[in-house]
Protein backbone atom coordinates (compact mmCIF):
# COMPACT_ATOMS: atom_id res chain seq x y z
CA UNK A 1 0.00 0.00 0.00
CA UNK A 2 1.24 3.54 -0.74
CA UNK A 3 1.37 5.80 2.29
CA UNK A 4 2.67 9.17 1.07
CA UNK A 5 0.30 10.01 -1.77
CA UNK A 6 -3.34 10.55 -0.83
CA UNK A 7 -6.31 11.06 -3.14
CA UNK A 8 -9.25 12.80 -1.42
CA UNK A 9 -12.68 13.06 -3.03
CA UNK A 10 -15.08 15.83 -1.97
CA UNK A 11 -18.78 16.29 -2.67
CA UNK A 12 -20.21 19.48 -4.17
CA UNK A 13 -20.45 21.07 -0.71
CA UNK A 14 -16.78 20.49 0.07
CA UNK A 15 -17.29 17.52 2.43
CA UNK A 16 -14.75 14.72 2.23
CA UNK A 17 -16.48 11.54 1.05
CA UNK A 18 -13.57 9.17 0.40
CA UNK A 19 -9.84 8.84 0.76
CA UNK A 20 -7.34 6.39 -0.70
CA UNK A 21 -3.66 6.14 -1.57
CA UNK A 22 -2.22 6.47 -5.06
CA UNK A 23 1.01 5.93 -6.95
CA UNK A 24 1.67 7.32 -10.42
CA UNK A 25 4.23 6.21 -12.99
CA UNK A 26 4.75 7.49 -16.53
CA UNK A 27 1.67 5.68 -17.87
CA UNK A 28 -0.28 4.17 -14.95
CA UNK A 29 -2.01 5.41 -11.78
CA UNK A 30 -2.63 2.81 -9.06
CA UNK A 31 -5.20 3.46 -6.31
CA UNK A 32 -5.36 1.40 -3.13
CA UNK A 33 -7.11 1.51 0.20
CA UNK A 34 -8.54 -0.33 3.15
CA UNK A 35 -12.24 -0.86 3.85
CA UNK A 36 -13.69 -0.32 7.33
CA UNK A 37 -13.86 -4.12 7.77
CA UNK A 38 -10.08 -4.37 7.16
CA UNK A 39 -10.22 -5.68 3.58
CA UNK A 40 -7.72 -4.05 1.22
CA UNK A 41 -8.39 -3.18 -2.41
CA UNK A 42 -6.42 -1.93 -5.39
CA UNK A 43 -7.19 -0.77 -8.94
CA UNK A 44 -5.25 0.90 -11.69
CA UNK A 45 -5.80 2.86 -14.84
CA UNK A 46 -3.58 3.76 -17.76
CA UNK A 47 -3.24 7.29 -19.03
CA UNK A 48 -1.59 9.18 -21.84
CA UNK A 49 -1.85 12.31 -23.93
CA UNK A 50 -3.40 12.52 -27.37
CA UNK A 51 -2.46 15.96 -28.72
CA UNK A 52 -3.69 18.27 -25.91
CA UNK A 53 -6.18 15.77 -24.45
CA UNK A 54 -5.56 13.55 -21.40
CA UNK A 55 -7.00 10.07 -22.02
CA UNK A 56 -7.50 7.56 -19.19
CA UNK A 57 -8.46 3.92 -19.64
CA UNK A 58 -9.73 1.72 -16.82
CA UNK A 59 -11.61 -1.54 -16.58
CA UNK A 60 -15.07 -1.17 -15.05
CA UNK A 61 -15.94 -4.87 -15.01
CA UNK A 62 -17.63 -4.95 -18.42
CA UNK A 63 -14.61 -4.00 -20.50
CA UNK A 64 -12.36 -1.01 -20.84
CA UNK A 65 -13.75 2.48 -20.36
CA UNK A 66 -12.09 5.58 -21.79
CA UNK A 67 -12.37 9.07 -20.31
CA UNK A 68 -11.08 12.22 -21.97
CA UNK A 69 -10.04 15.40 -20.18
CA UNK A 70 -9.88 18.41 -22.45
CA UNK A 71 -8.57 21.81 -21.42
CA UNK A 72 -11.15 24.54 -21.98
CA UNK A 73 -10.01 28.14 -21.89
Amino acid sequence: MFINNIKILYDFEGNEISRCNYNATNFTVTLSGKELNGDTWSMYYDYGFVHDTLKTTWNGGEGDNDEFFIRVE
